[in-house]
C-alpha cells in the first residue's frame, strides 16, 4: 500500500470507531 493510501485509510477507520463510541454516549 502506498503511504498516501495508509494516511487516508487509517484516519477514516479511527474516526468511524470513535463515532461508534461517542454517538451512544452523547
Amino acid at each position: 500500500m502506498p503511504v498516501l493510501t495508509i494516511s487516508i485509510v487509517i484516519p477514516v477507520n479511527w474516526r468511524r470507531s470513535l463515532a461508534k463510541y461517542l454517538v451512544p454516549i452523547s
